[in-house]
């Protein structure tokens, strides 16, 4: 299985460091192949994907099919609003639906 993982923080004074250790810890527990890690520093969940460079790059990969599962610390890294956060579940249902 192709994993990636998605990390962001708020404020440029925090750090993605304690996620992505963790993160990186729970694919390798689970034999699954790291693809690619995609970060934001210092960005709002609440900030659309033309803020948010990494989420932006996660979402155009997500269409490309460069990864199966998506390994996050928490849904509010992905997103402060439910908006965007069904936003981005449609989205990669659709991917996957027309890929199949």
């Amino acid at each position: 299985m192709r994993a990636c993982i998605y990390a962001r923080v708020s404020t440029n004074e925090q750090t993605t460091i304690n996620q992505l250790t963790e993160l990186k810890t729970i694919v390798s527990d689970r034999g699954w192949r790291l693809t690619k890690v995609y970060e934001d520093q210092g960005v709002s969940g609440a900030k659309g994907r033309d803020k948010r460079s990494g989420f932006d790059q996660l979402w155009l990969d997500m269409s490309n099919d460069v990864w199966d599962i998506l390994v996050i610390w928490d849904s509010t890294r992905l997103s402060r609003s439910l908006l965007h956060l069904l936003s981005f579940i449609n989205g990669y249902t659709y991917c996957r639906l027309s890929m199949t």
